[in-house]
C-alpha cells in the first residue's frame, strides 16, 4: 500500500476532524512525511503547511526531526501543542473547529443578492483593508492572482469577498458593514462550495472557537461542524 494510501486509512477514521488533511492528499498537494499505525505527518506543498495528527507523544517526538524549519503547522490534537510550539519555536495561534460540507448536492445559487465574480490583483487594496485577519500583503496577492477569491457585487460595487486559502480551506470571508444581515455571505460561501464540487473536491472550512456567527453560517449551509479542535502554530 502506498504511504498516501496507508496515511488516507489512518486519517479516515476521523473524517471531519483530519478532512483538511484528507483533501490535502486526495488533491495531489500532500507529501507525506511520516505515516505510522498511531500518527501521520503531512506537508501541504502549495502552501508549505504543516499538518500533524498523533495518538502518542512518541510519534510526535519522532516527527519532531521532520518539522524543523515550519512555518505553518496544524495539530489535530490537544495534547502535544505546547510541546511542539516550545521546541520548534513556534507561537500558539487560533483554536479551529472543522466544518465539512460532504453532500454531492450543489447549493441553489440567486443573483438576488448581487453578482458574484472572480476577484484579481486590481482588488488587492480593497481586500487588505477590510480583512484584518490576514496582514501579509503577498498573501492576499497570491489568493487573488490563485483565482480561488470571488466579490460580490451590487450595483457595480463590491460588498463582501470571499476565498480559498492557500492550504485548500475556505475562508477570507468578509461582508462591508453596510451590506450585513442581507444573506450575502449565504450567497458568497454557496457560490464558492459549488466551484470545489466542481472540481470533485470537499468543501472545508475552520471556525474560530467560539465564533458563533460563523457556526451559524456553516450550519445553515449543511456543513458538518467536528467536535474537536485542530490548533494553529506560525513562526
Amino acid at each position: 500500500m502506498l504511504s498516501s494510501e496507508c496515511a488516507a486509512h489512518f486519517l479516515e477514521r476521523d473524517q471531519l476532524l483530519h478532512i483538511d488533511m484528507l483533501e490535502c492528499i486526495r488533491r495531489g498537494n500532500a507529501t507525506c512525511l511520516y505515516v505510522g499505525e498511531r500518527g501521520v505527518l503531512l506537508r501541504d506543498e502549495p502552501s508549505g503547511t504543516f499538518m500533524l495528527s498523533a495518538e502518542t507523544k512518541a510519534v510526535v517526538e519522532e516527527c519532531l526531526p521532520l518539522m524543523q524549519g515550519a512555518e505553518l503547522l496544524v495539530c489535530h490534537q490537544e495534547f502535544y501543542e505546547e510541546f511542539v510550539s516550545e521546541e520548534l519555536g513556534l507561537s500558539l495561534g487560533e483554536r479551529c473547529h472543522q466544518a465539512a460540507y460532504f453532500k454531492q448536492t450543489f447549493l441553489p445559487e440567486t443573483e438576488q443578492k448581487g453578482q458574484v465574480r472572480p476577484l484579481d490583483e486590481s482588488y488587492q487594496l480593497f481586500v487588505q483593508e477590510h480583512y484584518q485577519m490576514v496582514t501579509d500583503e503577498d498573501y492576499i496577492k497570491g489568493r487573488l492572482r490563485s483565482g480561488t477569491m470571488y466579490g460580490m457585487f451590487i450595483d457595480g460595487k463590491p460588498a463582501g469577498f470571499i476565498g480559498m486559502h492557500a492550504e485548500g480551506s475556505l475562508g477570507l470571508l468578509e461582508i462591508l458593514p453596510e451590506y450585513r444581515r442581507c444573506g450575502l455571505a449565504f450567497a458568497l460561501e454557496s457560490y464558492a462550495i459549488n466551484r470545489m464540487l466542481e472540481k470533485g473536491w470537499t468543501p472545508y472550512g475552520q471556525i474560530i472557537l467560539g465564533n458563533a456567527a460563523s457556526t451559524s453560517l456553516q450550519q445553515k449551509l449543511g456543513l458538518s461542524i467536528s467536535k474537536q479542535t485542530c490548533y494553529w502554530l506560525s513562526r
